[in-house]
């Protein structure tokens, strides 16, 4: 929900491809909570919803008040200030890459090939966060900022975590 998700209005969404894993680990956790899933395409995504039931509260959104993200617009998202596993914190992060993130194949100015795993936000703080807890985990990254102005007047803050891996290809 920290990626794709929308957690600002009365009903819980997250938007991703119909076909792609985190949709479908989005409809799981709506089962495993006894909440409602309601899929809307948008073209070569969908718009996952999770209404409440009538007279009950809605347990997507109290999980997300729990980890203290209900809310969150998505220039202010953060995670949750909370002393959760390391497991937790990987999946958190693998989360986010598959979210607002990409891995590809980078070339240095030296011509060397390396992979480069790369996270996107608009939140500062998220931005910053991800990069910490990446060194928690012995993960080097650095932080850019993309002084690009969105559409809608936030600059376009990336925090890329690259993990440089020897990929040269043998001849």
């Amino acid at each position: 929900m920290l990626g794709d998700g929308g957690m600002t209005s009365c009903t819980p969404e997250f938007h991703g491809d119909p076909l792609d894993g985190a949709v479908q680990f989005m409809r799981v956790f709506a089962a495993e909570h006894g909440c409602g899933v309601r899929e809307i395409p948008q073209g070569s995504i969908v718009r996952v919803r999770f209404p409440f039931r009538a007279g009950h509260r809605n347990p997507i959104t109290d999980c997300l008040r729990r980890f203290g993200v209900w809310g969150q617009r998505c220039d202010e998202k953060q995670l949750p200030d909370l002393r959760l596993s390391r497991e937790f914190w990987i999946g958190c992060l693998s989360g986010l890459i598959d979210t607002d993130g990409c891995v590809r194949e980078r070339i240095n100015p030296r011509g060397t090939a390396h992979g480069s795993v790369e996270f996107a936000t608009v939140s500062p703080v998220l931005a910053v966060q991800v990069s910490d807890t990446l060194l928690r985990l012995g993960v080097a990254n650095r932080v850019r900022v993309d002084e690009r102005k969105r559409n809608d007047g936030h600059s376009a803050w990336l925090g890329f975590s690259t993990f440089v891996l020897d990929i040269r290809r043998s001849s």
